[in-house]
């Protein structure tokens, strides 16, 4: 179902960039969930070398959109898309984007996270403190077939509006609300994933994080 507009988080945001620019000048990825057209959680993709592709690309595995399905179900939220970086590319889905990415599996929306140095010739640790070490642009897609990619926008919030968001104006009791009680306990899973690659459920073993591979032309 097309939406004119999609709600990021900014935690999540923040999460989303910090991914990008550790991997630059490789490529990574991974799924985005929520309620309705409220982002509330992404769920990040390991890169790792498969033997079969070069290490600083990206593809998904079908492992890889198994355990995004159960990482969003079990967080009683929904996959509502894709994001992937195009290192020193414009931020829009590549014609090999559409042709492999594009279908429910893999939800309907894709952000684009473009990277560039601002300066090509500074490394990111050698960068004055006053200048951001890099460009980052942003570009959001309703993609219902792989021919067709409308943008749309993507509005940036700060995490403790995500209520008004997602149960309108009426709701003034954070902390007695099950979604944002369910929106918390997500937080505290992306950030154990993002740092030891696996997420521990309860009465569930855990698993780890398996490699994808994008190989995004641009």
């Amino acid at each position: 179902m097309e939406t004119q507009q999609l709600i990021l988080i900014k935690r999540q945001f923040k999460l989303m960039n910090q991914q990008v620019v550790e991997n630059y000048p490789s490529e990574t990825g991974g799924f985005f969930g929520g309620l309705d057209n409220v982002i509330l959680g992404i769920f990040p993709l390991a890169n790792k070398y498969t033997g079969l592709k070069a290490k600083d690309t990206f593809s998904i595995t079908e492992d890889d959109i198994y355990f995004a399905q159960k990482f969003f179900k079990d967080a009683k939220l929904q996959i509502m898309g894709m994001y992937h970086s195009h290192p020193n590319g414009a931020p829009a889905p590549s014609d090999q984007d559409m042709t492999h990415l594009v279908g429910d599996k893999f939800g309907r929306h894709h952000l684009i996270v473009s990277i560039k140095p601002h300066n090509l010739l500074k490394q990111k640790f050698n960068v004055s403190k006053n200048e951001p070490a890099y460009q980052i642009r942003v570009g959001l897609y309703y993609c219902p077939s792989h021919k067709q990619k409308i943008p749309i926008e993507l509005k940036i919030v700060e995490d403790s509006a995500v209520h008004h968001y997602i149960n309108g104006n009426n709701s003034s009791d954070l902390a007695s609300n099950t979604v944002i009680q369910d929106y918390f306990k997500l937080e505290e899973r992306i950030s154990q994933m993002i740092q030891t690659g696996r997420v521990d459920y309860e009465k569930e073993d855990s698993f780890r994080l398996s490699s994808s591979n994008f190989n995004i032309d641009t």
